[in-house]
């Protein structure tokens, strides 16, 4: 059996990798441990200035759309699997992570206005 290619994560998506951990720990339960809400990312996103600023976002959209393509030109191993990410203690077959990638890529192009609204309803 082979082990699938180790896909690095940049700083900046371990950070907020790790900062989605909510439903348990990657050791134990793997992707499953993890809660990529949009309501997750933009407090992530946001938790120093209180703002998500639009290069932030087009910067991880940009990182997340190079992984999704690099992935896909990865040749898949005896079980399907085609990346591992040691992060996240999982290994993905392709349709799984463009799953994840998406909804991360999702709740990231959403955050701000998640951002925007949990101002508007504090500020009365």
């Amino acid at each position: 059996m082979s082990t699938p290619a180790e896909l690095p994560l940049s700083a900046r998506l371990q950070a907020l990798v790790a900062a989605c951990q909510k439903t348990c720990v990657a050791e134990c339960c793997g992707a499953e441990a993890f809660d990529f809400s949009p309501l997750h990312v933009a407090s992530f996103l946001s938790a120093f200035t209180g703002i998500i600023d639009a290069e932030d976002v087009a910067a991880l959209q940009r990182e997340l759309d190079a992984l999704i393509q690099r992935v896909s030109s990865l040749n898949s191993d005896d079980d399907g699997l085609v990346c591992s990410i040691s992060a996240m203690n999982q290994c993905f077959r392709l349709e799984a992570f463009r799953s994840v990638m998406g909804e991360l890529k999702h709740s990231i192009a959403a955050a701000p206005e998640m951002v925007e609204l949990s101002n508007r309803l504090r500020d009365g």
